[in-house]
Parts: C-alpha cells; structure tokens; sequence
C-alpha cells in the first residue's frame, strides 16, 4: 500500500500535469481568436478600401477567468458523453 507521502507526490504531479494542458489550451483558445480577429480585419479593409484605423484593445480577462471557463467546457463536454448511451432505468 502506498504511503501517505507517495499519496501526495502523486496528487502534485497530476495536478501539474492537468495545469500544463489548461494552459496548452488557452494558448491554442487565444491563437484562434487571434488568427480569427486577423482574418476579419484584413476582410473588412478588403471590403471598405480604406486605410486602416486602429481599434481599441480588448478589454483582457485574467487567466483565471480563461481556465475557469476552458474547464466549464470540458466538464461539459465529458458530461454530454455518457447520456446518449443512459436509458430510463427498470423500463423495458
């Protein structure tokens, strides 16, 4: 059995584990958006013709927001999965 220490030093590692891949994912989120908003300026400067203005910055969420709501989306992705297979329970 393993001991309380072992215990521990395996809940960190995990929990650094699953903190890389937060914030892989919001690096991904932000590069998307980033290329998204590129792609829809560039398109409008082609439709209006005219020089570009600068727009103000986006207001920035913190980090803790960003996580907050990538885990939101993965709870509920993982939640979603396993209903379709669920059937009312003692009907036939």
């Amino acid at each position: 059995m393993p001991s309380l220490e072992e215990d521990i030093d395996a809940y960190y590692e995990a929990k650094k584990d699953y903190t890389e891949v937060l914030m892989k994912a919001l690096e991904i989120r932000k590069s998307r958006e980033e290329a998204s908003e590129h792609s829809h300026t560039t398109k409008e400067r082609e439709e209006s013709k005219q020089p570009a203005q600068e727009e103000p910055p986006a207001p920035q969420s913190s980090m803790g927001d960003e996580i907050r709501s990538i885990i939101k989306e993965m709870d509920a992705a993982s939640l979603g999965k396993g209903k379709e297979k669920e059937g009312p329970v003692g009907k036939k």
